[in-house]
């Protein structure tokens, strides 16, 4: 995690650099705050955190944008109303498995799917910049439990279960 977190600070101060921006105390906080996270982790998360470091909610919300173009972080979307995160730096690249059901998320690393995305490109004379690949699905726990589609067939459905 020290070499990691290291590896950061010098890339985000040299990104900052160039753009004529300082990595000032609170940045630094809000990058440690999370590198320190191994996982998977949303916004509140990190606001928990830098909440007991007197990190104001406005440098976050700025500092993040500023994280993931400098892919320190990378933003995924895990369904239409809900993004994490999650640090690049020490990570090897690798795209994800979504249970709808129970949020379980898998990461996987595929060459075979990097290679036809690069296929993709070059055939329509696209440069990538970046990607995020999400399957979402049943797994094998929701589906031995009975959900189909999201839908558990012993009980009600997924609405009727969030409305309860």
């Amino acid at each position: 995690m020290a070499e990691d977190y290291q590896e950061a600070e010098q890339s985000f101060s040299r990104f900052l650099s160039a753009r004529g921006l300082r990595l000032t105390a609170t940045r630094r906080e809000v990058l440690r705050a999370a590198m320190e996270l191994e996982s998977h982790f949303g916004l509140p998360d990190l606001e928990s955190r830098l909440a007991r470091k007197n990190v104001h909610r406005a440098t976050l919300f700025r500092t993040l944008p500023l994280l993931v173009e400098a892919g320190i972080l990378r933003r995924v979307r895990e369904r239409l109303d809900h993004w994490h995160y999650e640090h690049t730096v020490g990570h090897e690249h690798h795209d994800h498995l979504l249970c709808i059901n129970c949020r379980r998320l898998v990461e996987f690393v595929s060459p075979a799917i990097e290679r036809e995305q690069k296929k993709l490109c070059r055939q329509h004379g696209f440069l990538e910049t970046s990607h995020s690949f999400i399957i979402r699905g049943i797994c094998p726990d929701c589906r031995a439990q009975g959900v189909v589609a999201g839908v558990n067939r012993q009980s009600r459905s997924r609405r009727e279960v969030r409305n309860a």
